[in-house]
This record gives structure tokens, sequence and C-alpha cells, in this order.
């Protein structure tokens, strides 16, 4: 068998065939590694796939945090200050002698409360500080007056000598009651002299005797206050007032 194919290797036209089918086996041989080293490196592209979210079951699912509102503070009502029951006063005064000036003070002060003064300026000069909510300026004669309700005490009489006041204390009470418009009389002071009075502060101060009397003049009185307020029909009444010092020449 060897010998037989030592023999077909000499003879030169199988030779030839023979490096042929040689050449051929090679170049198909190639064509194989190629296709398969060839398969194996080339890589395919993945497709690119998107995950369905996960669907989570509804009994799953956290419920909402629901948050409750905070409860309202409390309202305050704030009230406005009680305003005081008011009612008004008339009367008249009648100044005499030294008290003939340009005018005259008068100072009275509630007896429920004695940080509540008020000041009477009669006159038809201004007196000072007149604007202030606690003073009012009247001309002679009568006055009317809507206070706080309540019994008040008339503390001083006060007249202008030079840059400073001759004051004297007096002691006359009257009351102001509430639904009612009250007539309180006629004051009639009599100034019958003039005076220095030592110690205090000044050392030295001017100061005045009088005489003081209250009158009942009603009937001309309720003339002046219906001419003065002709829609007020409210019924007058009349609680005059009171002098309680020891005596009525001071």
């Amino acid at each position: 068998m060897a010998l037989q194919i030592t023999l077909l290797l000499r003879h030169r036209s199988f030779r030839g065939w023979f490096k042929a089918t040689l050449r051929k086996i090679s170049l198909w041989g190639l064509l194989g590694v190629w296709l398969i080293t060839g398969c194996s490196t080339v890589s395919v592209p993945r497709s690119r796939v998107k995950k369905a979210p996960v669907q989570t079951p509804p009994s799953a699912l956290s419920k909402p945090i629901r948050k409750e509102p905070a409860p309202a503070p409390a309202e305050t009502t704030v009230k406005p200050p009680t305003q005081p029951a008011t009612a008004v006063v008339f009367g008249k005064t009648d100044f005499k002698g030294v008290l003939k000036t340009n005018y005259v003070e008068l100072a009275f002060v509630n007896l429920s409360d004695e940080e509540q003064k008020y000041y009477l300026y009669i006159g038809e000069q201004l007196g000072p500080n007149v604007l202030a909510l606690n003073k009012k300026q009247v001309e002679p004669g009568y006055f009317f007056l809507n206070l706080p309700v309540g019994d008040y005490r008339i503390t001083s009489i006060s007249i202008p000598v030079g840059s400073t006041q001759a004051k004297e204390e007096t002691r006359l009470t009257f009351r102001c009651t509430a639904g009612k418009i009250t007539y309180i009389g006629t004051l009639e002071v009599n100034g019958v002299g003039e005076k220095i009075k030592f110690g205090g502060i000044p050392l030295i101060m001017p100061g005045f005797d009088y005489e003081l009397n209250v009158l009942d003049e009603r009937q001309e009185a309720f003339q002046v206050f219906h001419k003065k307020y002709p829609l007020r029909e409210q019924k007058i009444s009349v609680e005059l007032m009171q002098d309680e010092s020891p005596k009525t020449f001071r």
C-alpha cells in the first residue's frame, strides 16, 4: 500500500492534482476556521428591554397620612372698656367783690374716685390749660355739665393774682343722678377782702375772705334750660348743692 502511494506521488500528473487538491483543502480549512472564529467573536447587540415597573398591590400601599388641622385658638373677645353712665347737672354762678376778675376756677372731684378731677373756668378769659379734657370754659351765669354719675365735691375756688392764683378751700357737694337732669342751684360767692397766707409752698400766698350761699332759683333756671335745649322734654329734678363747711364766713 505504501509502495503504491509512493509510485503515485512520483507520477507528474498525479503530483499536480494532489497539490491542487491540498490547496483547495487548505483554503476551505482556513475559510472554516475564519467562519468559526468570526462567529464566536461577533457580539450580537442586546435588545434594550424596558423593565415594567413593579406594581404594588393596593393592599400593600401605605395610606397617606392625613394631617389633622390644628385646633383653632380659642377666640378671646376683648370687650371695650365700659363707659361710665353720665347725666346732666346745671346751675348758676354769681361772683361779687374781689371775685369779679377775668375768671374764677372751680375745682371739683368725684367722691367715689378722687383721681377724677375736673375744673370749671367761669369768665371771659381762658383759664390755664383750659383745652384739657377735664377742663371746661363757660361764660358767667349758667353752666351745663355732662358728668359721670356720682357724688361730687367742689374743693376750691381760685382767682388770678398777677402770675399766680389765690386759692381758697370749699366743701360744697352735689349729686349727678343717673337718668335725670339735675338743677343744683345758684352759687353766690362774695369776696369780702384780700389776704396774705403764710406757710405751705410757696411760703407766702395770696388769698381772700368770702361769703358763700346757695340759692334756689329754679323757675328762672328751668326757663333758661328749655330755651337752650328745646327738644329735651325730660323732667328736671332739683337737688341743691350742700355746704358742709362749719361756717359760711371764711
